[in-house]
């Protein structure tokens, strides 16, 4: 499909601004980068490698219909330390209008990982 019908698509699920549509400068400049983000997804190819020795914490939507929990779900397998995946009220891009519970999720898993190890918390 061209750019403008990728577009259109994208801003359906509500990964864009409907506004962008009506931008051919802006979408000139920003479909690369989308194209970019979707052969990089396609690319991907499970390796074989072992899990990562890392925390993985799982963030969705309730209401994705590209992402649904049990996808979600399958990247616990990835990591030896993984968290609950936790869901919120949204679909695949709810961070453009995220619940006041993901924001808060997500800041907090960000300050354990800046103060892990540094005995501050």
């Amino acid at each position: 499909m061209d750019d403008y019908q990728l577009a259109v698509r994208l801003a359906r699920y509500g990964g864009l601004p409907t506004e962008i549509l009506d931008r051919p400068d802006w979408l000139a400049l920003l479909m690369p980068i989308v194209r970019d983000d979707l052969r990089i997804f396609q690319s991907f190819r499970p390796s074989g490698e072992p899990p990562l020795p890392c925390p993985l914490h799982i963030f969705g939507g309730c209401d994705d219909s590209l992402a649904p929990p049990d996808t979600l779900a399958a990247w616990q397998t990835h990591s030896l330390q993984p968290h609950d995946m936790r869901l919120y009220h949204g679909g695949h891009f709810l961070f453009r209008s995220p619940d006041p519970a993901l924001v808060t999720a997500i800041a907090r898993v960000a300050v354990d990982a800046t103060f892990q190890g540094s005995g501050i918390r």
